[in-house]
């Protein structure tokens, strides 16, 4: 197990304690985390994997609803990205079947759109799908 994944461990871990030197260690060890799999002194500190959370989905959108009245809720945003895509590769073989001149930018724009929204549906997806994991290590130890 690298260095990194167990530190998704420690980051999230009430025993956490700061070393100037190592960075972040166990308070019950006073050493680097030392752990294959799941760690078995591991204590869900909830309010950091609230503060972690709501920060990773603000990176790529957050699940609300912003000032502006856009969702960003992942299965909406792949939905429309998924529509979008379909929609300017529509508009894009009309075009050219019925010698329609339509700007590039039209179809360009829908695709690329799509392809953004999609994408980043997919990533709030990772960052939902990474904070479940704490729920399963709780359960695994009750």
């Amino acid at each position: 197990m690298t260095r990194e994944e167990q530190l998704e461990y420690c980051r999230v871990c009430r025993l956490r304690k700061f070393d100037r030197t190592h960075g972040l260690i166990c308070s019950l060890t006073n050493a680097p985390a030392d752990f294959t799999g799941d760690c078995p002194e591991f204590e869900l500190d909830e309010v950091e994997d609230e503060r972690l959370h709501k920060r990773n989905l603000a990176a790529v959108g957050d699940d609300s609803v912003n000032s502006l009245g856009h969702s960003h809720n992942s299965t909406a945003n792949k939905n429309i990205g998924v529509g979008l895509i379909v929609l300017g590769i529509v508009v894009s073989i009309v075009s050219v079947l019925f010698e329609i001149n339509t700007h590039i930018s039209i179809w360009g724009g829908a695709i690329s759109t799509g392809a953004f929204l999609y994408w980043r549906g997919l990533s709030q997806d990772k960052v939902n799908e990474d904070r479940t994991r704490w729920e399963d290590v709780d359960d695994e130890e009750e």
